[in-house]
């Protein structure tokens, strides 16, 4: 693999995937390229967190050991960036913020938003007790607790939400919507994040 000079060569063939691994290779051997491992950075400050993400070892993501309310939401992970100086500047998020930040990526390089497009549109919001076509949804009533619970839940707090489609009608009766669907306090904004991207591909 070296010539008499001491210089790294490959004998370069005709398929341009082989190329292309021979020359990251190449890159790799003179040092012009690090090898980054997918493993927690030495100059992480949260061994709590739980490892999934690295990138050229100056960034960090990793999932927060227990969700952490923010507003009517949860951040469930933080993303970590070791800056120049040498300091570490972290952030939590929730699934609305990275719904945002593709929003601000897909402004920026438009063309790169097709090539990294994980597939199809969902119209379909599942989980484990749920099907809802997200095609049917009018709007979304958010409920609060009303009052102090002795388990820690304060008023104020997010109770759940009413989902009303196009088949929900009005029980004048009992001055209510009639078969809406509930939300839990869990459910509310995994759906919210999957209908505003909905919406936002089909509204315009």
């Amino acid at each position: 693999m070296t010539n008499g000079a001491g210089r790294v060569s490959f004998h370069h063939r005709r398929h341009p995937v082989l190329r292309l691994q021979r020359k990251a290779a190449w890159m790799i051997l003179t040092g012009l390229m690090t090898e980054w491992k997918q493993e927690r950075p030495k100059w992480c400050l949260h061994p709590t967190c739980q490892f999934s993400l690295s990138i050229q070892g100056v960034i960090c993501c990793g999932e927060l050991p227990k969700p952490e309310p923010h507003g009517d939401d949860h951040n469930t992970h933080r993303i970590c960036w070791f800056t120049g100086n040498g300091e570490v500047f972290d952030l939590q998020v929730n699934r609305g913020d990275t719904y945002h930040f593709r929003k601000i990526f897909d402004h920026i390089h438009p063309e790169k938003a097709k090539m990294t497009d994980l597939g199809p549109l969902k119209s379909i919001f599942s989980d484990k007790n749920l099907v809802i076509p997200l095609a049917d949804v009018q709007h979304v009533e958010k409920k609060y607790h009303t009052t102090d619970l002795t388990n820690g839940t304060k008023k104020g707090d997010l109770l759940g939400a009413l989902v009303i489609t196009k088949h929900t009608r009005w029980d004048f009766e009992h001055d209510t919507w009639a078969n809406n669907i509930w939300l839990s306090a869990e459910q509310v904004n995994p759906f919210l994040a999957a209908w505003v991207v909905y919406r936002d591909k089909n509204d315009d």
